[in-house]
């Protein structure tokens, strides 16, 4: 099991060219060296165990919320290096200590706007811990068809609807307020909220997880509240401490099963493998169940689902459920038929006038020798009409505090879905050819990773030649795709969250909620909704009390920022958001 400030502490100790995480990092390391000791609540009662599946931004935010509420939280994700799905970083070429060829991407979200009054409370608290900042882009739309730049405000109805339908959130606008992006990364954002609270849970309230996970599970702290409850008449169990957050990277559940009022949990951590297998979790494999390679398994009161990949068989995030009730069937054959729209992302990096010649930046890097300078879009951001491989460009260098002391370039590019249906269907293709059959997708290793960003790179470039100065782009420092190959739902569930509390007898199920941008459609304040009001649910099932300790992130409760010191907002706090 790896503990955020362990994977922050790691990862700036290899890599201190990454400016501003070192400052994240110790406030981190400050929240968890100053609420590990405290643990449980006021009441004596070990706090309810919460398992979140998948730590992008619905994940994030639910478990923030649980946390606040004092839940204990056991966040599993399958990322190698650091949680957040779509919402995650990159910085290839850190490893070596820094230098030029270090480039940073947000490979998945690109920005995000706020309308609801709860999404701008939480904008306000993250504004102030400095982990988002507004990005002041210049939006502009290449119409390849025309070969010229326009302006959103050119574009007809019928256009406009192009653009959204490869799945990206609506085409920012003046109109439409202020653009924000995590500083200095998506990714900081994601360790900011899954950061431990103080009076977290220490690392004993995750060994009462596991505790008993062979044969009749200990009694839930549910249940213990219940049975004081009918010891004291009635009268309602002190609640509230001894919440916290766990994460575990680099871990896939595997199998979910409800027994005796809890869900039996068990879990596969992958190994490092050649060819671009699943590597350790940074900062070293964590040991007992954490080992690289190595299997655990532990007991929950409730169970959060945020990726709809569960269902899916051959799917990564495959779960086999037992017991887990009807309404978490009918779920499963809802989430079976939606329609699933796929992506790659493209990075591109350049070094500029002022960089070094060295080493390159690891497997994606063209090499040093003979650098051309980097090339210049006319635009901050770009959407890209009726292209036939690429919707979306960015220059990611361009948001704030990003800018290369080189003067150098980091682009991103996100294909169109029709184009990456394309590519994903060689590779069902080819794992049949293999004989692993389609419903195994192709590893995404090193080699998997360059051809296909060298794919998408000859196609970008023939969608940019009409541009002036861009006719002949010169081959980037760094070059490589991520596949993302369930990326947005087409046709998502319609509702901000779905959740069963167990309660119906006859063999109902168990305590459970489900969210994410599957819910309700792409975007990360969707997202971020939909993970606030599954955390209000389940901490209502769980019988947490409505507000947080007195004390929440160093601060008082109802302080700027803290929403108040309170559990997640009401589904009217969020209108708007959807």
């Amino acid at each position: 099991m790896v503990t955020v400030p362990a994977l922050l502490s790691s990862n700036v100790a290899r890599n201190p060219m990454r400016l501003g995480h070192s400052c994240v990092a110790k406030f981190v390391c400050f929240a968890y060296n100053s609420g590990a000791t405290r643990g449980m609540s006021g009441s004596g009662h070990r706090p309810p165990q919460v398992a979140v599946i998948g730590g992008g931004i619905a994940g994030a935010v639910c478990s923030h919320f649980l946390a606040r509420r004092g839940a204990h939280v056991d966040v599993f994700d399958m990322g190698r290096q650091q949680p957040g799905g779509r919402a995650s970083s990159r910085t290839p070429g850190g490893g070596g200590g820094g230098g030029p060829d270090v480039f940073q991407f947000d490979y998945g979200c690109q920005y995000f706007q706020t309308r609801s009054p709860a999404m701008k409370q939480l904008l306000a608290e993250w504004l102030a811990a400095g982990v988002v900042a507004e990005w002041r882009p210049r939006v502009g739309v290449y119409d390849v068809a025309r070969g010229a730049l326009r302006s959103r405000e050119e574009l007809s109805p019928s256009e406009a609807a192009a653009l959204a339908e490869g799945g990206l959130p609506p085409l920012p606008c003046p109109s439409s307020g202020p653009l924000y992006a995590g500083s200095p990364s998506m990714g900081a954002l994601v360790a900011h909220l899954l950061r431990p609270e103080e009076g977290g849970a220490a690392e004993g309230a995750a060994e009462g997880a596991a505790e008993g996970a062979e044969g009749r599970p200990p009694p839930s702290p549910h249940q213990q509240q219940q049975q004081q409850q009918q010891q004291q008449g009635g009268e309602e169990a002190e609640g509230g401490g001894g919440g916290g957050i766990h994460l575990r990277l680099n871990t896939r559940v595997i199998g979910a099963r409800w027994s005796n009022d809890r869900w039996q949990l068990t879990w596969q951590q992958a190994q490092r493998g050649r060819g671009g297998g699943a590597a350790a979790a940074a900062g070293g494999t964590a040991g007992g169940e954490g080992a690289a390679g190595g299997g655990g398994g532990g007991w929950y009161d409730a169970l959060v689902l945020t990726d709809n990949q569960v269902v899916r068989p051959g799917a990564p995030g495959h779960i086999v459920f037992q017991d887990a009730g009807p309404a978490l069937e009918a779920l499963a054959t809802r989430l079976t038929q939606l329609t699933r729209r796929p992506q790659f992302a493209l990075m591109m990096g350049w070094t500029g006038a002022g960089a070094e010649a060295g080493a390159g930046a690891g497997a994606g890097a063209a090499g040093s020798a003979g650098r051309a300078l980097p090339p210049r879009l006319p635009c901050d951001a770009m959407h890209v009409l009726g292209g036939n491989a690429v919707q979306w460009i960015a220059v990611d260098s361009s948001k704030p505090g990003r800018s290369r002391a080189d003067g150098g370039q980091c682009w991103l590019a996100l294909t169109r879905p029709d184009f990456a249906a394309r590519l994903l269907a060689a590779d069902a293709a080819a794992a049949d050819a293999a004989g692993a059959g389609s419903s195994s997708p192709l590893p995404a290793g090193p080699e998997y990773r360059a051809r296909r960003a060298a794919e998408i790179w000859t196609a970008l470039q023939e969608e940019l030649r009409h541009i002036p100065g861009l006719a002949a782009l010169p081959p980037p420092a760094f070059l490589s795709a991520h596949r993302w190959s369930s990326c947005f739902t087409a046709n998502p569930l319609g509702r901000p969250f779905e959740s069963d509390d167990g309660s119906g007898g006859g063999g109902s199920g168990g305590r459970w909620a489900a969210c994410g941008d599957f819910c309700t459609g792409p975007g990360l304040e969707p997202a971020a909704a939909s993970g606030a009001l599954a955390a209000r649910a389940v901490a209502d099932m769980l019988g947490l009390p409505e507000r947080a300790p007195a004390a929440v992130n160093g601060g008082a409760a109802g302080g700027v920022g803290e929403c108040g010191g309170a559990a997640p907002m009401s589904a009217s706090d969020w209108s708007g958001a959807f």
